[in-house]
């Protein structure tokens, strides 16, 4: 049943990359600020940079919960506190 859980893997995957699109856009705008002035430059890559790097702690936090959310309800038979059980049987739905 844990192969079930990879859309639900997937679906987090996906939601990560598109937050973390912002963050390259403004490491991207940085580079090219680079003509205008190196201060510039310097701030927007560093703004994206950091970005960058909250958004990826929070998607592996995320991902975290979810899947220690799984593993509770498929060894203990457990609903942990804020999931429902309409969730938890969504991501083992039988092909």
């Amino acid at each position: 049943s844990w192969g079930e859980s990879l859309v639900g893997n997937f679906g987090l995957g996906l939601f990560g990359f598109v937050i973390t699109l912002p963050g390259i856009a403004l490491i991207f705008c940085g580079i090219l600020a680079a003509e205008i002035s190196p201060l510039v430059m310097a701030l927007t890559v560093g703004v994206g940079i950091l970005y960058l790097m909250a958004a990826i702690v929070f998607t592996t936090a995320a991902k975290q919960v979810f899947i220690t959310g799984l593993y509770l309800d498929a060894a203990e038979k457990q609903i942990p506190q804020g999931f429902s059980a309409e969730s938890m049987q969504a991501a083992f739905v039988k092909k």
